[in-house]
């Protein structure tokens, strides 16, 4: 993750925790092979978090998560957003912007602004 690296020796102080949006490949051979395909077991501050489909969906709704599905149950679409939580728990900046379509320039303006949130945060804790 480009915003991991961005934030230098201060991502030692920093959790990346991503939720599971899919109910149908939740399993953890699942998360680990995306962690794997996008580089995500290098960092260790990374944490991709599963659970039961209950579990899940209290999740997706507490955070504003919407999951669409296609005829047959398969998973279409879900909301992009990034939470910066800060130590008390409370959530600092919420950015809802998609990373874009996978672009190496929109990755790179998301894990700016992203890095950018969270040093704002570790200022001020």
């Amino acid at each position: 993750m480009q915003a991991d690296g961005l934030l230098g020796a201060a991502s030692r102080r920093v959790a990346i925790v991503a939720v599971v949006a899919n109910p149908i490949y939740r399993a953890r051979a699942y998360l680990l092979a995306f962690d794997s395909q996008e580089g995500l077991e290098r960092l260790g501050n990374w944490h991709f978090l599963t659970g039961s489909a209950l579990e899940l969906t209290r999740i997706w709704n507490a955070f504003g998560i919407q999951v669409g599905f296609a005829p047959g149950g398969a998973m279409v679409a879900h909301s992009d957003i990034s939470y910066v939580i800060d130590p008390e728990g409370r959530a600092r900046y919420i950015l809802n912007d998609s990373p874009g379509p996978g672009s190496q320039a929109s990755r790179s303006s998301f894990a700016l602004v992203l890095a950018n949130e969270l040093r704002s945060v570790l200022k001020d804790s």
